[in-house]
């Protein structure tokens, strides 16, 4: 009987992509850019978990063809585990890079990952 392998650790500098709902948009300012806003980063089920893949293997474009109406944003894990959070790996069949954020979530630590997070060009409200 095999055991399967551990999974590589995941590093500050990896970047996960999270899908943005509409209705998760906000503006710092009147016309300020328009970006994530926390409740997009917030917990996706019962367990407090907020699921995120890994860039590195999996596409901003495979994701958005399941839910066409999403946008994507980005992070990198460095930014996340700056606000006392984690990521690690969820292996699912089928839904390669998958992963959640781990950790108390609270109102300053969304809003700190909503502001540190980039849109995926291509991906992004208001893109021709």
């Amino acid at each position: 009987m095999s055991t399967p392998p551990t999974p590589l650790p995941i590093g500050d500098g990896e970047i996960v992509m999270r899908r943005v709902q509409p209705d998760e948009l906000t503006t710092d300012a009147e016309d300020g850019p328009i970006r994530p806003s926390s409740d997009a980063f917030k917990q996706d089920g019962t367990d407090g978990e907020t699921s995120v893949y890994l860039r590195s293997e999996t596409t901003a474009e495979r994701l958005v063809a399941r839910y066409p109406d999403t946008y994507m944003a980005e992070i990198t894990v460095g930014e996340i585990r700056a606000q006392g959070l984690d990521v690690e790996r969820e292996d699912i069949t089928g839904d390669p890079g998958h992963c959640n954020i781990i950790g108390r979530k609270t109102r300053g630590r969304l809003r700190a990952m909503a502001r540190a997070s980039r849109w995926i060009s291509g991906h992004a409200p208001l893109e021709a």
